[in-house]
């Protein structure tokens, strides 16, 4: 099989990249296509690659963001190629109804609302990240469920492994709990600000690795309210993540109470998993396709500061728990979540479908 993978998309981000090695993992010889440059300039020298090339392809996906990259890919390549579209992320969903940065009654708003509803009309297949959010895109944007198929993130254990059994230095000074990634108000990492003030007595840390827009006010908060246990390392490159996060004796997910969080299973979860960390996040009906309460992940109480400290001292507490959850997750995402399985599994459902949609 020969596949494209085509449009503006980062091929360093982890949806694109584990998507990548996932087709190559399953013997996919893959075409890439891309042009990040700023400007228009990058839509033309995307067209010509692409005009050179395009009779060859059993499928062109079309990388994540897609959704302008898509009308392209819809003229370019031979008709009768399906073209798949890897949505991922709503722009309308993301910018209008998560940060609210236009109003719904905007232009903004339905300029974002028609390009990603178009793109999955003239798309032939849609991807998503977990059936939550599958669900949600096909009301949101009234796609045909049967149109849509789902492909998790998946581990990627080349770039995120276990340097150390974690919990090796977790109580060298004190209990090292880890949270990395972009900073937003999604993470609800002011409530685990205020939840490690509570903690700031018991011998319990927490590292912060990462950047993003709540970043600075996260540092903020935690010297406003005297949160001497808490750390700020900055941002860090994935090949050095390892080094420091695989060593903490807990890690940490989501927390707030965005609805967005029931709809999808953060990169960094599955990072802790392959770096063999035991993890703590807020439930959610994503993270629940997959993950069981006390034997995959232990699940707090979204939006509860009382409520992330008491799972956070009772997990410092019980080591065997910890043990168990790494064991039992690890174990399970070997099997079911690896980036060759999760392309696997959709390589497969493509050969059940009718190559014929146009």
């Amino acid at each position: 099989m020969k596949i494209c993978y085509f449009g503006i998309y980062d091929p360093a981000y982890s949806r694109n990249k584990n998507n990548i090695i996932g087709l190559k993992e399953n013997g996919v010889e893959v075409i890439e296509i891309t042009d990040r440059a700023p400007g228009f300039g990058k839509y033309y020298r995307l067209i010509k690659r692409a005009f050179a090339i395009r009779k060859d392809f059993d499928y062109v996906i079309v990388g994540f963001p897609g959704q302008i990259a898509l009308f392209l890919a819809r003229l370019i390549f031979k008709w009768g190629t399906p073209v798949i579209l890897d949505l991922f992320v709503s722009y309308y969903d993301s910018i209008i109804l998560e940060r609210r940065q236009y109003s719904k009654n905007s232009f903004h708003a339905l300029w974002f609302y028609l390009l990603d509803r178009l793109s999955c009309k003239f798309a032939h297949i849609v991807l998503m990240d977990t059936m939550a959010h599958a669900d949600y895109i096909s009301s949101l944007l009234n796609v045909d469920c049967k149109k849509i198929l789902v492909v998790y993130v998946g581990m990627d254990e080349k770039l995120f492994r276990s340097i150390a059994p974690a919990g090796d230095a977790s109580k060298e000074n004190g209990f090292l709990v880890s949270f990395h990634g972009n900073i937003q108000i999604l993470n609800g990492m002011d409530l685990v600000v205020k939840a490690f003030k509570q903690l700031e007595n018991e011998g319990i840390r927490l590292q912060i690795i990462g950047g993003g827009p709540e970043y600075g006010n996260t540092q903020k908060l935690a010297e406003d309210i005297g949160a001497k246990n808490i750390s700020f390392l900055g941002k860090m490159a994935p090949e050095k993540l390892s080094e420091y996060v695989s060593i903490a004796g807990l890690g940490l997910g989501f927390f707030s109470k965005s609805k967005k969080i029931d709809r999808v299973i953060a990169n960094k979860i599955y990072e802790m998993i392959a770096m063999k960390v035991p993890i703590v996040t807020g439930r959610s009906l994503a993270m629940e396709e997959h993950f069981k309460h006390g034997e995959h992940i232990y699940y707090c109480e979204r939006g509860d500061v009382g409520a992330i400290a008491d799972a956070i001292r009772k997990l410092e507490r019980d080591p065997g728990l910890r043990r168990r959850l790494t064991d039992n997750a690890y174990r399970y995402a070997k099997e079911h979540l690896t980036t060759k399985r999760t392309i696997a599994d959709l390589l497969e459902a493509l050969k059940r479908r009718d190559k014929s949609i146009q």
